[in-house]
């Protein structure tokens, strides 16, 4: 694997030394990073599916059903991000 970033989140408040470690741990930890990006995008793709499905339209509350769903996804998709590594 080719040497990869993380996101700045990840280390913009740390000293020099704990960011090449930081950096190393995630190099080690790359397959578990890589499965729970994998769980995160089928969690996301299952909110997508409930959100979309005849049930849901059914609710009396929809559009806040739709909104807590949506917000779900959108704190999902910010963690993929943040598990993201970069060239």
């Amino acid at each position: 694997m080719s040497k990869k970033q993380l996101s700045l989140v990840w280390t913009k408040t740390l000293n020099p030394e704990d960011v090449e470690k930081l950096i190393s741990q995630a190099h080690e930890d790359y397959l578990i990073i890589r499965r729970l990006k994998e769980i995160i995008a089928e969690d996301i793709e299952n909110l997508r599916k409930k959100a979309l499905s005849e049930t849901a339209f059914d609710k009396p509350a929809w559009s806040e059903y739709q909104a807590y769903l949506n917000g779900q996804q959108k704190a999902l998709i910010d963690l993929q991000t943040l598990l993201t590594l970069r060239d």
